[in-house]
């Protein structure tokens, strides 16, 4: 299991770093900027991650089962939540942010075998390769 590529897609989104269709289309390279996921808005990290319909119901399935009834849907408010309340070792604390960092992971992987024409992974199959990461982190580490 590689938690430190997690944590490296995690440490790229907090710095918003990620080479979205947004920055493409900036930078002047042409293609479609429209989000794999629901091709209805332009992609950017906020939307591919938080306001993109996959995604949010990704992150609800995941939030619940960390105990967290009313996952954050907004950017800035995800980091605020992770600055000011994931602080500390405990178990709870410990499966938020690995559920997160493996999240984040999951739905770049999505999109990007989207972008490049590989077999697409069901929503359902995604959440339980992010549970069985994160399972398998806490009882072997």
């Amino acid at each position: 299991m590689a938690i430190p590529r997690h944590a490296f897609m995690l440490w790229l989104v907090f710095k918003n770093s990620l080479i979205t269709k947004e920055r493409m289309c900036y930078w002047g390279y042409g293609g479609d900027p429209l989000c794999r996921f629901c091709c209805g808005i332009q992609e950017c990290i906020e939307h591919l991650y938080f306001q993109c319909s996959f995604s949010r119901r990704l992150w609800r399935n995941i939030m619940l089962s960390c105990s967290i009834t009313d996952p954050y849907v907004e950017w800035t408010e995800v980091v605020e939540c992770s600055v000011a309340k994931l602080k500390g070792r405990s178990l709870q604390t410990t499966l938020c942010k690995l559920c997160f960092a493996s999240s984040v992971y999951h739905l770049w992987r999505q999109r990007n075998d989207l972008c490049h024409g590989n077999t697409p992974r069901t929503e359902e199959c995604i959440e339980a390769q992010i549970k069985c990461e994160v399972r398998a982190r806490i009882l072997f580490k």
